[in-house]
């Protein structure tokens, strides 16, 4: 699960993965828990778990505001080895602005680059709930 800081990706993750009876796996979770506060060594991390998960044959959902060179090079090598499904959450930027700032934390304007990769790939408008509703994403993710 990708989109932009704001846009409703670790909400959603959360409820997939409930959904689905999963493990959810949040980019921001393992920055947080690190005594380092390093981010390469937090995106390492994320996609050794993300391969081990893979490697024992657990699902999950995993969720990161990365954009689409650090996804493609942490996803890619993993491609042979998993069914990836790609859930990519947007909103209008008044929105994640909003958010963000609920948050407590400054906005960054800068452009993203949304993950695009020849795998089965849906785009999820969540400014009010989820479109498409929430049993299509979780049918999505099994199908």
């Amino acid at each position: 699960m990708t989109g932009p800081p704001g846009a409703g990706k670790t909400t959603l993750a959360r409820r997939l993965a409930a959904d689905l009876g999963r493990p959810a796996l949040h980019r921001d979770e393992i920055f947080a828990g690190m005594d380092t506060g390093d981010m390469n060594r937090t995106y390492e991390v994320f996609f050794a778990t993300i391969r081990l998960f893979v490697e024992a044959g657990v699902s999950h959902v995993a969720e990161a505001a990365f954009q689409h060179p650090a996804w493609a090079r942490g996803l890619v090598p993993l491609l042979e080895q998993a069914d990836v499904r790609i859930l990519r959450c947007q909103t209008p930027p008044a929105v994640t602005e909003r958010r963000i700032a609920r948050r407590g934390k400054t906005p960054v304007s800068r452009p993203f680059e949304p993950i695009h990769l020849d795998v089965p790939t849906l785009d999820v408008d969540t400014t009010d709930g989820y479109a498409p509703d929430l049993p299509t994403l979780t049918a999505f993710a099994i199908s």
